[in-house]
């Protein structure tokens, strides 16, 4: 069974990649941009297939909350970068920021609220 550690480690690896060809080509807002969606659809996904993944679930939830806080982070600094020079698409950059870091909050609230439920 792979465990989260190696299964948040494939996913850095990925997303690293797929940050420097995307940004390569057209910028690092573009890049920030077109992958912000991917750890929410990775949770979307992991919600729909839960039943199916057993224990790995958990993994993957984990994996998915790396993600989310390491393009959050990225995109946090993408746009006050872009604030400061005055260059940039910061509205872009902002909602990409907001919609990376989204899965985090999700997963984060259900946290909380099982907790305070004694679950």
């Amino acid at each position: 069974m792979i465990t989260s550690g190696i299964l948040t480690l494939f996913g850095l690896v990925a997303l690293v990649l797929a940050f420097a060809i995307v940004s390569s080509r057209r910028g690092s807002a573009t890049a920030l941009v077109s992958l912000c969606w991917v750890p929410l659809v990775a949770l979307i996904l992991g919600f729909a297939a839960r039943q199916g993944l057993g224990y790995a679930f958990f993994g993957l939830l984990i994996a998915i909350v790396v993600l989310s806080v390491v393009l959050g982070l990225m995109g946090a600094v993408l746009t006050i970068r872009a604030h400061r020079t005055g260059s940039g698409p910061i509205r872009a950059l902002a909602l990409g920021t907001v919609v990376a870091a989204t899965p985090f909050v999700l997963v984060l609230g259900a946290w909380v609220i099982l907790s305070m439920r004694g679950h």
